[in-house]
């Protein structure tokens, strides 16, 4: 009975400990998901200790336990015979932890020296047909992006991108120095590509990490630390500062959204561009607000800001002034997020951060030196507010001409073809469902946020929250069971080219626009579908 009772005392605990360890067992940020060079031989690394510590555990444990049971005392036994030394034993002893520490030494300066900025790393690959090993080989489709003349067999040298990186209390600045590309918070890279990070801090001490891509390596004041990454595939990785750094250090978040060779083309000519839809309307009241409520003293939305001016709003930061360096926002609308990563870039986030940031993200900046929130005379109202949000989510490129496609009918119905003189006019066939190249989830965030004439994102938030539109949150696990005999892909599809076909109860009909079936091509369609549902 007393044994039954001692057992399940350590039930419960047992339980929550097992919950405990499949609560730290989730995300998206595990550095056992290794999608880069340096990240998988850190993880090698990781593996081998991890290995050599088990060995070692086993070794002492279960000598431990063996000396419990064979040497314990017995009933009448006397006083054990007094030794002062083993000589073998000790030499054993002290041989065999100088072999694991062999053991782990040579693996681990293996490895920073391949993983330092300046380390053997062969930044080259073989051209073959199919890739079995992506830290040595190249596919010859991949290999044409850098070298048009490659040929099966042949070495080709992987690209290299340099960065500069500014850490701010509480945000992330980069800086394209080959491009005159600098924005805020979100980094793009090409995939298959070396990124040579230069890592500089304007205040205090912080720490970069991308758990997926790479470790971490300190951003220290006065000085310049150096490090790299290759990212293997397109895909959005989240990154953070891993010292502490104040009261917001929780909320300092970045993305790194790694795109295809030609998309990474796209954005930066986008960037270079240097323009940006035309503004009117509220959004042309906003673009006056910005300017003349100060907000232009701190953010540039025209390009990379220059040194010189950086250094001054640094200055008069110190001085106490009412300016400090802020995140550029030049191209802000193509972002996914805002507010240094914490929140997805909508609607309804950027009116709640322009009313009140603190709300967000406590002891930020613009809070604590922005005119619109310490002198009343320049408070902003609601539609002040909004005129803003409305100006600041033009902020992207304006959409290029692209031929028209050939219009995609909905699915189900059966296309008219048009009426020949000379031949018959067919009999109508049966309808077939529309038929839609892969689709790329990066590529669609884009057309979500920036590439279709009307920005989805600025009626529609995927994070439940509302706005014109309904929220997209979960939309393919609901779009599945909205209308029988569809998939969820079809039925957002339909929702897509004819907006009008399912209404969400509380919305009127007529309010999403009706051009989206003549504005997006197959891919594109493709793509943007293939985001919404990858949306959680």
């Amino acid at each position: 009975m007393l044994k039954g009772r001692s057992t399940r005392k350590f039930i419960l605990p047992a339980f929550f400990l097992f919950i405990l360890f499949l609560l730290v067992s989730c995300g998206d940020q595990s550095t056992f998901d290794a999608k880069g060079v340096v990240a998988k031989r850190q993880l090698e690394l990781f593996w081998i200790i991890f290995g050599l510590a088990v060995l070692v555990f086993v070794v002492v444990e279960g000598a431990l336990i063996y000396s419990a049971f064979r040497f314990r005392r017995k009933p009448g036994q006397g006083i054990p015979k007094q030794t002062h030394g083993h000589n073998k034993l000790e030499i054993a002893w002290t041989i065999a932890p100088a072999l694991v520490l062999i053991g782990i030494a040579i693996p681990t300066l293996i490895v920073i020296f391949n993983t330092s900025a300046s380390g053997g790393v062969d930044f080259s690959r073989r051209v073959v047909q199919e890739v079995t090993n992506p830290e040595t080989e190249i596919t010859l489709v991949d290999a044409r992006r850098f070298k048009e003349e490659a040929v099966l067999g042949q070495l080709i040298a992987i690209p290299r991108i340099e960065v500069t990186v500014r850490a701010h209390q509480w945000w992330w600045e980069f800086r394209y120095p080959d491009f005159s590309i600098e924005t805020a918070n979100e980094l793009r890279v090409p995939a298959n590509t070396r990124i040579d990070l230069k890592l500089e801090s304007d205040d205090v001490i912080h720490s970069f990490w991308i758990p997926n891509l790479m470790g971490k390596t300190d951003i220290i004041p006065r000085s310049v630390n150096e490090t790299w990454f290759v990212a293997d595939e397109p895909g959005i990785y989240k990154g953070l500062c891993a010292e502490f750094c104040g009261i917001s250090h929780t909320n300092m978040r970045f993305r790194v959204v790694v795109q295809t060779q030609s998309d990474f083309e796209e954005w930066k000519m986008g960037y270079l561009a240097n323009k940006t839809a035309e503004v009117t309307g509220d959004a042309a009241l906003g673009q006056t607000l910005f300017a003349g409520k100060g907000c232009i003293l701190c953010h540039k939305l025209d390009g990379p800001t220059s040194l010189e001016v950086r250094e001054s709003q640094r200055e008069a930061f110190f001085r106490g002034d009412p300016v400090v360096p802020g995140p550029n926002l030049t191209q802000f609308a193509t972002r996914t997020t805002m507010a240094a990563g914490i929140l997805p870039l909508t609607v309804s986030n950027l009116t709640a951060w322009l009313r009140n940031p603190e709300d967000l993200k406590p002891g930020n900046r613009m809070m604590e030196k922005a005119a619109v929130y310490n002198d009343p005379a320049l408070a902003l109202t609601n539609d002040e507010v909004e005129a803003l949000v409305a100006y600041l989510l033009t902020l992207r490129p304006p959409i290029a001409a692209v031929s028209t496609p050939t219009p995609i009918p909905p699915i189900g119905a059966t296309p008219t073809p048009t009426p020949s003189l000379a031949e018959p006019t067919p009999e109508p066939s049966t309808p077939t469902p529309l038929t839609l190249p892969p689709g790329n989830p990066v590529a669609g965030l884009a057309v979500f946020g920036s590439a279709s004439p009307i920005s989805c994102a600025t009626c529609h938030s995927i994070d439940g929250t509302s706005g014109l539109g309904p929220s997209l949150q979960s939309i393919g696990a609901r779009a599945e069971a909205r209308v029988p005999g569809l998939s969820a892909g079809e039925y957002i599809t339909q929702s897509i080219l004819d907006p009008n076909a399912f209404v969400v109860d509380g919305f009127p009909s007529g309010l999403m626009p009706q051009t989206f079936r003549e504005s997006l091509t197959d891919q594109q369609l493709a793509d943007v579908i293939a985001y919404l549902l990858t949306i959680e």
